[in-house]
């Protein structure tokens, strides 16, 4: 993704609230995947060459304004799993007339 001249990278935070998921936090995404109930996701970027724990911080600060807490719950944030397909503008070499889908 870019946006104003930075290239920015897609992470997602999978949350649930412990008693409602009794799996390990890594199993949230097979199971937001699956479409348990139990399961949320937050989609956010951030400016590509961010560190691991800024990251985390991010998502922490998301989870909160959600109304989310450390407490009884479990997360999980991944990069970014679906592939983006361009849309219209992204792609400087579409000639005029070309598809563009």
């Amino acid at each position: 993704m870019k946006k104003l001249g930075c290239i920015f990278k897609k992470f997602s935070c999978f949350v649930a609230v412990r008693d409602n998921f009794p799996g390990p936090a890594h199993e949230l995404i097979k199971a937001w995947q699956n479409e348990h109930q139990a399961v949320h996701i937050i989609d956010f970027n951030v400016p590509l060459g961010t560190d691991d724990r800024t990251v985390s911080l991010i998502a922490q600060g998301l989870m909160w304004e959600d109304g989310w807490t450390e407490v009884g719950t479990k997360h999980h944030v991944v990069e970014d799993l679906t592939v983006e397909k361009p849309v219209f503008g992204e792609n400087d070499d579409v000639a005029f007339g070309a598809r563009v889908s």
